[in-house]
């Protein structure tokens, strides 16, 4: 089994004699660990469920098993002296290193498997989570929108092509114009959360490993609904990075049009509607304007969905690049 880790992120028989430079770590550490961040929770339930698995294996002994979960279990608290530090390497390395502190049993964490696995599995949990989260909050803004268009179904409003007055229509009509792509892209949700809820846990690496894995029951454990049977496509699923990023980008892209119209007819020119004081934020040297900020934060966020959609393609492009590509 491995040996504890060090104070620096030198892994186990890998050739290196020496920590990182300070430089490295701050400009290539540091942006791989704030990536990860938001995948502490769901990298514990891997480690818990890795370390049971393999205890049920007999791989692990129980008295170490017992000891490594327990340890494990604290940790999942997030407890006050677990510190993220990018010169211990990524969210990983930091947690075992934690664990390092607790007792020998942590050494037995890594059997089987590389860290890759674990943090691929993560990520998936994480996409999990947030594709359930996205579906109830484009259930909830289609149920709006139908009620505020069942509310002025007879509101006539003149609708606009080039910023200019075209044919006449409903306030109805328009609004019901932004719930049809919101039904397109819960069908997407629904076929990509099939090909997310898909566990690569047990692989060990791209190519297995050579101690016995008991996949079906990590993908018991981790409430996946079946297994990606092939090892290294379980690895390098570089597609589903993209494919989430591609669906934020559209439904936020669906959502910005409409921000951009409200922004629009909310200003005195157009004077079509008023926007509610809670979405709007005053001028501190133009008292009589009301700035319509949340509509502009959805623009934003629709820019920076574009963004991270072109990284996620740029680092999908090989297979031999870093695992950035997971953590897009």
């Amino acid at each position: 089994c491995p040996s504890p880790v060090s104070e620096h992120v030198l892994e186990v028989g890998a050739r290196l004699e020496r920590g990182p430079s300070e430089r490295l770590i701050q400009a290539a550490f540091k942006r791989e660990l704030d990536d990860q961040v938001d995948l502490f929770e769901a990298m514990s339930l891997v480690d818990l469920a890795h370390t049971l698995m393999m205890m049920e294996a007999g791989v692990v002994p129980r008295e170490p098993g017992r000891e490594l979960l327990a340890a494990l279990l604290k940790l999942h608290e997030q407890p006050a002296d677990f510190i993220l530090d990018p010169s211990h390497g990524d969210m990983y390395t930091n947690r075992e290193l934690w664990l390092s502190t607790k007792g020998s049993a942590s050494t037995w964490l890594g059997v089987g498997r590389a860290r890759r696995e674990a943090t691929t599995t993560a990520y998936l949990i994480k996409v999990r989570a947030g594709l359930l989260g996205l579906v109830d909050a484009l259930t909830g803004a289609g149920h709006v929108l139908i009620a505020r268009a069942r509310e002025f179904r007879t509101a006539l409003m003149p609708d606009y092509t080039y910023l200019q007055s075209a044919q006449p229509t409903t306030f109805a009509h328009y609004l019901l114009g932004f719930v049809y792509p919101i039904l397109r892209d819960l069908d997407r949700i629904q076929g990509l959360y099939r090909r997310v809820n898909r566990s690569p846990a047990g692989c060990g690496s791209t190519n297995g490993s050579r101690l016995p894995q008991d996949r079906e029951r990590l993908r018991e454990l981790l409430g996946f609904d079946a297994l990606v049977t092939h090892a290294r496509d379980a690895m390098w699923q570089a597609d589903l990075p993209i494919e989430t990023a591609a669906l934020s980008t559209a439904i936020l892209i669906n959502l910005d049009r409409l921000a951009e119209d409200l922004q629009i007819y909310a200003t005195e020119e157009f004077g079509l509607i008023a926007l509610d004081d809670r979405h709007a934020r005053a001028s501190k040297i133009l008292p009589q304007k009301k700035n319509p900020f949340a509509l502009t934060h959805i623009r934003g966020t629709a820019n920076a969905l574009i963004g991270t959609l072109a990284t996620a393609a740029a680092s999908a492009r090989s297979t031999r690049s870093s695992s950035r590509t997971s953590n897009c």
